[in-house]
């Protein structure tokens, strides 16, 4: 078997966020001389120009969040069409969309091994018990369909098992990894020691509800009032945006904040925070801690989900209860005037990613993921 070479396709529904940050990083994780690497996803973020020069094939969908009818049928069609054109031996699916479309196209053309990647459980807006439900229903009929699922977190493995969707011997958990030499220079980049502008307080994230963006936003009148010269710096673009940009000039506090948009130099913008906040509500991971913990830039969270896999409260980080915009406020203030304990936990949280979320740990678990399922297929032959 070391000699031949698997075809494999990766279904996502978008590269946004930290979904496509993660979907990089196993497609480049892959031992390209055992695998043949695709994807096949949504277009509409700048990740999506990074995925060929990597030297991984894009083949574009009509696809997105939620549920369109029509946009669904075309590319289930689309699916079916490239999976039996390029005969793949492992479909590996990411998001609620594509985990629904890569499985049903890899049935109808007899694909012989599908993953799932568990990045969560119905986590986007809204999220009422009618959505849940038909959720949960769909994913169990999925269940059969499906021959190992992945999740990024203890806590995500826990939702998909406790909703019997499937069985606990059947959900790996793979913590999301990264590429340190990315992150190499961090420590000979001093921390924004900047008199004259002041400190900064930087988050990077999908402009959306679930992160808990208001909670922040409300926190900043405090912080300022704390640390006078402190700014804000808000990296990403979403849905919450224009509402996030009104109540900023409710709150009055237009002066100190700062949007950035959609950014691709995160690890350089991170090397310019003193410290990096996302109060998130809902987080099944959290990778853009790792990233800041990368950087050695001091982080606040919530104690929600899988954050406190990542970060661990009062040795690599601090950890307030979401929706708490009061206790957002005191952690980022202490780690903005305590620059003893600011250092500490930078220097512990970059410790903790070097230990525990390198690449090739991920690495090794995927590839001995794919080849132990093969190997149950029986398929053994290479592509010309």
């Amino acid at each position: 078997m070391s000699a031949t070479r698997f075809k494999v396709l990766h279904v996502s529904t978008t590269s946004a966020g930290g979904l496509g940050t993660s979907l990089m990083s196993i497609m480049r994780a892959l031992d390209s001389s055992r695998f043949e690497v695709h994807v096949a996803l949504g277009l509409g973020y700048p990740l999506d120009s990074a995925f060929e020069p990597a030297g991984i094939r894009l083949h574009p969908l009509d696809l997105s969040r939620g549920i369109h009818p029509v946009q669904f049928a075309r590319s289930l069609v689309r699916l079916v069409r490239l999976m039996a054109r390029e005969r793949y031996d492992i479909v590996h699916v990411h998001g609620s969309e594509a985990g629904i479309l890569g499985r049903l196209a890899a049935r109808v053309v007899g694909i012989p091994v599908a993953v799932v990647e568990l990045h969560g459980y119905a986590n986007r807006d809204p999220h009422g018990v009618l959505e849940r439900t038909l959720y949960r229903w769909v994913e169990k009929a999925l269940d059969g369909m499906t021959d190992a699922y992945v999740a990024v977190s203890e806590h995500v493995r826990r939702q998909w098992i406790d909703r019997g969707i499937c069985r606990p011997d059947r959900v790996q958990v793979i913590y999301h990894a990264l590429d340190l030499k990315v992150f190499q220079d961090c420590g000979e980049v001093p921390r924004a020691q900047r008199p004259e502008n002041g400190p900064v307080v930087g988050t990077v994230c999908l402009l959306e509800a679930r992160k808990g963006l208001a909670s922040l936003l409300e926190a900043i009148p405090t912080v300022v009032h704390e640390v006078p010269g402190v700014r804000f710096a808000i990296a990403g673009e979403g849905p919450l945006e224009p509402w996030m940009r009104q109540r900023v000039e409710e709150l009055g506090i237009t002066g100190k904040v700062d949007f950035l948009g959609w950014r691709t130099d995160v690890p350089e913008l991170m090397r310019g925070f003193d410290v990096f906040a996302l109060p998130s509500r809902r987080e099944s991971f959290g990778l853009v801690f790792l990233e800041a913990m990368a950087c050695r830039c001091p982080v606040v969270g919530s104690r929600v989900d899988g954050i406190p896999e990542v970060v661990t409260d009062g040795e690599t980080g601090i950890l307030v209860p979401p929706d708490d915009s009061r206790a957002l406020a005191s952690a980022i203030v202490e780690l903005l005037t305590d620059v003893d304990k600011a250092k500490r936990l930078a220097e512990a949280g970059r410790k903790r990613v070097e230990s525990c979320f390198g690449m090739d740990r991920m690495a090794r678990q995927y590839n001995d993921l794919y080849l132990r399922l093969l190997e149950g297929t029986g398929v053994t032959r290479a592509h010309q």
